[in-house]
């Protein structure tokens, strides 16, 4: 992205995504996507707009910068939008313990793309000292990530993080899916753990030690796709150099934390569709919470004991139970551990300043809807965007499109 030149700067189409489990793309990802509102004369610097670099979720295995056009966050708010490939699954997270493998390399690219920002978005309208991350989901992810990096403290002025997971040590549980986005493993654990490390070597066809280099050498000669195996490297991962932390730490931070601003949030369900399946076949509330959450029923019983999440008596018992294990599963898995993140920095000054929401709103089709449920409340002939006085489930990430300015599907033109 370093060596691009004025001459390119009138390209007018999205680049092709990186290399993922889920819809194909190519290894020429390396793109920016930029939408701004004002276009200065050329070598001029004046009245430059504040920039959002904005991360994509989509667990580290999917995504891509043309998911959420910009244009109208641009355009509402005056402010230039750049939008950010990087690499996914193995290609950018693949960390093998005693070889050159050391991972985040996904994160490495957002950083990369951070670098080209600062040296070339002048030239787009773009204030290079005004730069504020955002993302949402694992995007988020990655700003917390960035927050606590090294390699990438003293490039931006502020942070957005929508609907970042972690936490999930909780209810007899030592982690969840959520945990590994907010905690960091080291490159030996993440070679082991879940999916990944010795599968992919071997579905590849190529040595599985390992502490062999040769096996790594192989992959990078390997002649398939390696996002389309069916294990895959997600995880970010303590590699001494992107990150050195096993989380980010604010309650002390010591200049180990960029000092800027930051913004945490979540949807008020989003662990109705990430953190909680949905179970028909239980007979009580006890058994469908634990079947729910994948707990034991006397953490279950602890849950119910404890009144914060209380059974709405009109709902059947399936639903009724789910409707109170999402609520759980949001805690667990996205709002606690932000919170506490958004309140430690406070107490610390880690930040100068730091703010919380939770976003009560789906928007538009976003309703969540597990397993056919009749849910209440989401598109009636008064409400076409769901009426806003009676509770319903919401996506994961479902601010996103009132974030974006696409509240109803934006408008399909040319200019």
């Amino acid at each position: 992205m370093s060596n691009v030149t004025n001459t390119d700067f009138t390209v007018k189409t999205f680049g092709p995504q990186c290399l993922q489990q889920y819809g194909g793309g190519s290894e020429d990802c390396f793109f920016l996507n930029i939408q701004t509102p004002y276009i200065p004369a050329k070598g001029s610097k004046a009245n430059l707009r504040p920039v959002h670099f904005w991360i994509y979720g989509g667990g580290f295995t999917g995504g891509n910068s043309a998911g959420y056009d910009g244009d109208q966050l641009a355009s509402r708010e005056d402010v230039v939008v750049v939008e950010v490939n990087y690499r996914l699954t193995t290609y950018g997270f693949l960390a093998v313990p005693g070889t050159d493998a050391l991972g985040n390399y996904g994160i490495g690219d957002q950083i990369t793309g951070l670098d080209w920002v600062i040296k070339n978005i002048a030239h787009f309208g773009g204030d290079p000292n005004q730069i504020t991350i955002g993302g949402q989901s694992a995007g988020a992810g990655s700003v917390r990530v960035l927050l606590g990096s090294p390699q990438a403290i003293g490039k931006f002025q502020g942070a957005l993080a929508e609907s970042n997971l972690g936490g999930g040590v909780a209810l007899g549980l030592t982690g969840t899916y959520s945990t590994t986005y907010s905690s960091y493993l080291t490159v030996d654990t993440a070679f082991t753990y879940y999916e990944g490390g010795a599968n992919i070597f071997t579905q590849a066809g190529c040595p599985a030690n390992e502490t062999n280099q040769q096996g790594v050498d192989c992959l990078r000669n390997y002649a398939g796709d390696l996002s389309q195996l069916a294990y895959q490297a997600r995880y970010v991962v303590q590699d001494g150099t992107i990150v050195n932390t096993p989380e980010l730490e604010v309650a002390n931070p010591a200049g180990k934390v960029a000092y800027v601003p930051v913004i945490f949030g979540n949807a008020a369900n989003d662990g109705a569709s990430i953190g909680t399946s949905y179970s028909q076949t239980c007979t009580t509330e006890t058994a469908c919470i634990a079947a729910d959450l994948s707990i034991s029923e006397y953490w279950a019983g602890q849950i119910i004991a404890s009144g914060l999440f209380p059974f709405d008596p009109t709902e059947n018992v399936t639903a009724g139970s789910f409707n109170v294990s999402q609520r759980v599963s949001t805690d667990l898995g996205f709002l606690c551990v932000d919170q506490a993140t958004v309140y430690a920095g406070t107490v610390s000054k880690a930040f100068p300043a730091a703010y919380y929401y939770s976003s009560q709103r789906s928007y538009f089709e976003d309703a969540y809807n597990p397993n056919n449920v009749n849910i209440q409340g989401t598109i009636e002939p008064g409400y076409p965007l769901g009426n806003p006085n009676t509770p319903y489930y919401k996506v994961h990430s479902s601010d996103l499109g009132s974030f974006f300015g696409y509240v109803l599907p934006p408008p399909l033109c040319t200019v």
